[in-house]
């Protein structure tokens, strides 16, 4: 019971805390939300362009390519 508890809890004061933010900014909605995941966000764009490359060039089968990215 403890745990559910702590988790309404917990999340009541997320739900103030984002009402008091709201309130704060003259209760406009946010237009972006920035992160410090920006790294992982490139990497991840990073391995879709790859992906893309090797799929549009049918070399998916490639040994050396296959082995210069891992």
């Amino acid at each position: 019971m403890f745990g559910v508890h702590f988790y309404w809890t917990k999340l009541l004061l997320l739900i103030f805390l984002f009402k008091s933010f709201l309130q704060s900014m003259g209760n406009q909605t946010l237009k972006i939300i920035m992160t410090d995941q920006g790294h992982e966000i490139n990497k991840a764009s990073g391995e879709e362009s790859w992906a893309k490359m090797i799929h549009d060039h049918n070399i998916q089968d490639h040994s050396w390519l296959k082995g210069l990215y891992k």
